[in-house]
């Protein structure tokens, strides 16, 4: 799902949406209607696909990242990920399965990006 759906052009992943299921949703909840305090700028499109990317999160909504959840590679997403590759690999290893040097290989170019890009030097 997040190589397939949520992996950004530097190969990161990060939390967004299905934009037409986003207009689906909204249209069916009409959550965006009742925003108090809605930001300058942004369709009703947009903010519905805002809303369900901090949902996807699991973070309460908040100011963390505004109104622009898309434009964010979030740090704690991609430490996940790295995280679960290694073990995967772990794993493969340790039972003996072919498939470990994917997952360790994953992980690696993961945290290869993660320092390329979240570090400061």
């Amino acid at each position: 799902f997040w190589d397939e759906n949520r992996k950004t052009a530097i190969g990161l992943n990060q939390y967004s949406c299905n934009k037409a299921g986003a207009i689906a949703e909204n249209k069916y909840i009409g959550f965006i209607e009742r925003i108090s305090g809605r930001p300058e700028g942004h369709s009703d499109e947009d903010l519905s696909c805002q809303y369900i990317a901090i949902c996807e999160s699991g973070w309460d909504i908040t100011p963390r990242f505004g109104f622009e959840t898309e434009n964010y590679v979030q740090v704690e997403l991609n430490a996940l990920l790295y995280a679960l590759e290694s073990n995967l690999a772990e794993f493969y290893n340790v039972l003996g399965y072919e498939g470990s040097k994917v997952w360790s290989d994953k992980a690696k170019t993961r945290k290869d990006l993660m320092e390329k890009y979240m570090w400061h030097h």
